[in-house]
């Protein structure tokens, strides 16, 4: 796939047929008046075209919104049903628009910084039908094209929005004049600040580990005489004691690669994290008879956690720095709502 600079400009604009999304709206809003400004943000207008775009996205978030709330299904008359002062029709209209606005200043920020010539929304279906068709020529010719061989408008959008996300981050976050620019120090007091989030990889649990052999015939019925004589608090050289053949055993686990521990270490590890230190985990099953885990130590590397999670911390950080940024940037820009057409007309 050819790129320029997002395109040269990402080439954004681009991605699935005017005329297919007309379909898609025309079943969702009519709007008589689709090249009519509904609103318009820093002098770049939002039409109704672009709103009922909006609203075609965002119809199933509404519909599930209703009926976790309502328990109401939402059927082609209730959307102008009043439910406790609102209607969905005008949850939905409301919705689109603070999408659109939040939108439309990454596109405009997007144009300030050179990545594209136009946050216009008509210029981004025009420039994803040439996208389409030069997939289309590619393909004739034999040659590789990567991605979807034909974008739908929504499908080029969420692609170019997201594209822009990436490219606005990494071009405010190079040096320390940068708005979103992270230092080292920043991230490891982050971490600091965080420790819990990112324990995972560098905790080890050190254990002791009773392993009482039985039948599978008689396990069910070792496990349930355990649990009587555990709430004694017997301890498990106790326990052992009472159990011909059983024995103790240190172990040192870890959690690190657990998405790929089988069903019974990934249960045993969600058991561990339950407990505090000096506590006995309740008895489990094994293929051999029954085991108990007692919880001699939690050990946290943090020098360890901070070299592995470094990287993605510091993403993180350029997540938050860059949401804060982009609703600054967006209530410094000037507003301008018809709020008269962005009732619009006909129904759903």
């Amino acid at each position: 796939m050819r790129t320029g600079k997002i395109s040269k400009k990402v080439r954004l604009w681009g991605a699935a047929g005017i005329l297919c999304v007309c379909g898609l709206l025309a079943a969702l809003l009519l709007y008589n008046r689709s090249a009519d400004e509904v609103a318009i943000i820093d002098g770049q207008a939002i039409t109704g075209k672009e709103l009922s775009f909006h609203m075609s996205r965002l119809q199933p978030a509404v519909q599930n919104e209703f009926l976790t709330r309502y328990q109401v299904t939402l059927g082609k008359k209730d959307w102008n049903r009043d439910f406790a002062g609102i209607t969905p029709l005008d949850e939905l209209r409301k919705k689109a628009l603070a999408e659109s606005l939040a939108d439309k200043a990454v596109f405009l920020l997007a144009q300030r910084e050179g990545l594209i010539d136009s946050a216009n929304f008509s210029d981004l279906s025009k420039a994803m039908d040439r996208e389409n068709q030069s997939r289309k020529e590619a393909i004739a010719k034999g040659e590789v094209v990567y991605g979807l061989e034909q974008f739908t408008l929504e499908e080029y959008y969420s692609h170019v929005l997201s594209a822009l996300k990436t490219e606005l981050k990494k071009k405010l976050s190079q040096s320390a004049n940068d708005p979103l620019y992270i230092e080292g120090g920043d991230v490891a007091k982050y971490f600091q600040a965080n420790k819990a989030e990112w324990r995972v990889n560098a905790t080890s649990y050190q254990v002791t580990r009773l392993d009482i052999p039985a039948d599978p015939s008689i396990q069910a019925a070792v496990e349930t005489a355990i649990r009587k004589r555990m709430r004694t608090n017997p301890g498990l050289e106790a326990l052992q004691s009472q159990y011909s053949g059983s024995k103790l055993s240190v172990e040192n686990l870890t959690a690190a690669n657990s998405a790929n521990l089988n069903s019974y270490d990934a249960k045993i590890m969600r058991m561990l994290q339950d407990l505090a230190e000096g506590e006995i985990s309740d008895p489990v099953e094994t293929g051999r008879g029954v085991s108990v885990y007692r919880l001699d130590k939690i050990v946290f590397d943090e020098k360890k956690a901070l070299s592995e999670y470094s990287n993605q911390i510091k993403q993180q950080m350029l997540d938050e720095k860059f949401k804060a940024y982009m609703e600054s940037y967006q209530k410094s820009l000037p507003v301008k709502v018809n709020q008269k057409k962005v009732g619009g007309e006909g129904e759903l």
